[in-house]
């Protein structure tokens, strides 16, 4: 509570990792997992969705979110506030 925490999803085109903090929690290696398809439905970040019905919420703040086709140099990272 009151920590500003670093979250990065990164798909290298087959493969989704989520670093938190610079450390590897999860990933999908037995399903392979092409990027952001959303169907034209709503794109949601900080919710789950299943049969366009929202559950297990995010309770917090999410300060800035981008959507890059690159890897980013930790120099790109954006920073937490002094």
């Amino acid at each position: 509570m009151g920590r500003w925490t670093h979250v990065a999803v990164v798909n290298d085109g087959h493969h989704t990792v989520v670093y938190v903090d610079g450390s590897k929690i999860a990933r999908n290696p037995g399903q392979p997992s092409t990027g952001i398809a959303t169907l034209g439905k709503p794109f949601v970040i900080g919710a789950t969705q299943f049969e366009e019905r929202f559950g297990q919420g995010f309770y917090g703040w999410i300060g800035d979110t981008r959507i890059v086709q690159r890897a980013l140099r930790p120099r790109d990272f954006m920073i937490a506030p002094a």
